[in-house]
């Protein structure tokens, strides 16, 4: 989650970016660019059972959880 320095997590919205990437733990990986790895928040949660957002409004997860960004 990329928030503007300073700002608090009540400033959390829509438009707030939300970044995530699952990577293989193999060094055959070392040259690949990063962004090709890009996923959902809510598949990492699928795979790992954790509920990273949990704190905010479901409506408010569904939409942060389900973008690629």
């Amino acid at each position: 989650m990329i928030l503007p320095k300073g700002a608090s997590p009540l400033s959390i919205n829509e438009q707030t970016r939300v970044i995530a990437v699952t990577m293989p733990n193999d060094n055959g990986i070392k040259s690949n660019r990063w962004s090709q790895y890009k996923t959902t928040v809510r598949e990492i949660e699928r795979k790992t059972g954790y509920d990273f957002f949990s704190i905010l409004p479901r409506s408010l997860q569904d939409v942060l959880e389900t973008r690629i960004d």
